[in-house]
């Protein structure tokens, strides 16, 4: 379950023809998926770096 992170009430998934977000009922607004953003983060830093000879 994602939280708002301006609130703290639970987010709804929405779809779009482009995209899945974030919504928050109560703040009327989208928000980020940070869970999904951290965790992308993490991976990238968790691969090791290309060596150039």
């Amino acid at each position: 379950m994602s939280l708002c992170p301006c609130c703290s009430h639970t987010l709804v998934r929405q779809a779009s023809v482009r995209r899945v977000y974030w919504f928050c009922i109560h703040c009327h607004q989208e928000m980020p998926a940070l869970e999904t953003i951290l965790k992308a983060e993490l991976s990238l830093r968790r691969q090791p770096a290309l060596v150039k000879k």
